[in-house]
């Protein structure tokens, strides 16, 4: 029977501690979770079917270089509440990733002509308090 590993980045959860309760009273918890089937049929909630789920799971875990197999477990530990996928969180958003893996955030661009009235607005607002003095 194979060990289960967490593949999430940086996670270091494992059966073989998860046994040793003595040495690792923190992993008592634990529990680990294989990835959602490749199944368009099956739906998961209003929305998501279990590819779409898989999917997301891959993406949130960065693990598109990865090839997920049946055997690919997550534990417990990188859901919301700690207690595994649920339908209220059904992807692992708690994570551990270095600041340079991290997501970034997109900017919204400014549109060009709000950029040019606000500019204008400034200039007008700073003449207009200049009068004053």
């Amino acid at each position: 029977m194979p060990k289960h590993h967490c593949c999430a980045y940086n996670c270091s959860n494992s059966e073989p501690k998860k046994k040793q309760l003595d040495k690792y009273p923190e992993f008592s918890d634990v529990t680990f979770h294989c990835f959602p089937p490749d199944n368009e049929k099956t739906q998961y909630a209003p929305g998501m079917n279990e590819r779409e789920r898989r999917r997301r799971w891959i993406v949130a875990c960065q693990l598109e270089s990865l090839s997920v197999t049946r055997h690919t477990r997550i534990c417990s530990k990188h859901f919301e509440g700690g207690l595994g996928p649920t339908k209220a969180s059904p992807i692992p958003t708690i994570f551990d990733f270095p600041k340079h893996l991290q997501p970034k955030k997109v900017k919204q661009r400014q549109d060009p002509e709000e950029r040019r009235l606000k500019g204008v607005m400034n200039i007008s607002m700073r003449s207009a308090t200049q009068k004053q003095s």
